[in-house]
């Protein structure tokens, strides 16, 4: 992930880290192995956004109602 990709927040930064690499296997999977990347990826989107709120929450982030 290039540096204008980072925040800083090591946990975020490592989330954003395993959506890259989930997204290039989806690119390059084969049509029986793209269901179940897909479910992953939903998966980790869920997990993604859970996460980012916790955060902005636990650090009372200002502009978080817009983030949401």
């Amino acid at each position: 992930m290039g540096d204008a990709l980072k925040l800083n927040v090591k946990a975020m930064d490592t989330k954003h880290e395993e959506f890259l690499t989930l997204l290039g296997k989806i690119k390059s999977a084969k049509d029986s192995e793209f269901l179940e990347l897909f479910s992953d990826m939903i998966a980790h989107t869920k997990e993604h956004f859970a996460l980012e709120e916790e955060i902005m929450n636990k650090h009372n982030f200002y502009d978080k109602a817009e983030h949401f």
